[in-house]
């Protein structure tokens, strides 16, 4: 069941789901043709949206990608379990939300992974709206990121920097442009649990 903010004109009108049993190890759900399904999302901020799976899921660990969305991505979700008992998996105190972002308080009087249950008033917010998949600019406004760093970890404590060649000499300057970093092969492949992304040269026209 997903739902906008309860306090503005804010929703998700669509999304992609993955899960995982161990945190670390992740699969999308699919449709019925084996393809990354992205869900329907809201319309407005105040009707419920249910959706259903297409088949049963046994996870601990559930996280739901904003792909689309009305002036912020913002939510209160929940999970429904099994039809024999129907009950919600993601109320407090027996669950707990986390979120990659979380908007500050100065932009909103709520914004908390806490605001997104199903019984808030309230919404989870994201701490920005430009970074998202693919990586890709704002879809609906002109806000992208035209820099940024990639760091990666095994175990969510140590992050390394990732720096290619050409990094290890201060000398030299080095531009990738967003349509050929994704294209390009590493010369040395990384292994790793995890990925970041740091933007650290944003742009947004109003």
């Amino acid at each position: 069941m997903l739902q906008g903010r309860g306090d503005g004109e804010e929703w998700v009108a669509s999304y992609t789901l993955s899960f995982s049993d161990d945190g670390i190890f992740w699969r999308f759900a699919n449709d019925l043709y084996g393809n990354q399904r992205i869900f329907e999302g809201n319309t407005d901020s105040y009707l419920v949206k249910h959706t259903y799976l297409d088949e049963a899921v046994v996870t601990r660990f559930v996280r739901i990608y904003p792909f689309t969305w009305n002036r912020h991505p913002s939510l209160r979700v929940e999970l429904v379990g099994c039809q024999p008992c129907r009950q919600l998996l993601g109320t407090p105190p027996y669950a707990r939300y986390a979120a990659s972002t979380t908007r500050s308080k100065k932009h909103g009087k709520t914004c908390t992974t806490e605001d997104g249950h199903y019984y808030s008033n309230k919404a989870w917010c994201a701490k920005r709206q430009n970074v998202v998949l693919r990586p890709r600019g704002d879809g609906k406004w002109q806000q992208y990121v035209t820099l940024f760093k990639l760091s990666y970890s095994n175990d969510s404590l140590l992050w390394f920097f990732y720096k290619d060649a050409a990094h290890l000499d201060q000398r030299v300057r080095v531009k990738m442009y967003l349509l050929e970093i994704f294209t390009k092969k590493n010369k040395d492949n990384i292994l790793s649990k995890e990925f970041r992304t740091h933007g650290f040269n944003d742009v947004a026209y109003c």
